[in-house]
């Protein structure tokens, strides 16, 4: 069984992802390339989940390397305005994530990946 989790980074740059009800065994974590960070150690990790251990902690550092783009995650409306003298003027305005508590601006999207041993 393959997991998923993102984690969106805002101004603050620092987030985390649970993983919940992951069946006992041991697992490879693994943090997936982003456009504008790079991970600042181990991309993979390893991790025991039993009966001893039910909760386990993996932890990447990332390090920005690309702060002039912007993620994958940025949303932006662009509105252009034409004057009275023909002239068009274009803003952006970047949209927020209503459904979160987080900022589209200066957001990286990191994604985990949790990979049951044996599947790999």
């Amino acid at each position: 069984m393959i997991y998923y989790r993102t984690i969106r980074l805002h101004e603050i740059l620092n987030g985390s992802a649970i993983v919940k009800d992951l069946p006992y065994g041991e697992y490879v974590v693994t943090e997936m390339e982003t456009l504008r960070y790079v991970c600042v150690g181990d991309l993979v990790q390893q991790a025991v989940i039993n009966e001893e251990n039910k909760t386990a902690v993996v932890k990447f550092q990332n390090k920005l390397v690309k702060e002039d783009l912007f993620s994958h995650t940025d949303v932006f409306e662009n509105r252009f305005r034409i004057g009275d003298d023909g002239k068009v003027s274009i803003t952006q305005d970047k949209l927020l994530d209503n459904t979160s508590d987080f900022n589209l601006y200066r957001i990286s999207q990191n994604v985990l990946k949790a990979v049951e041993k044996e599947e790999q």
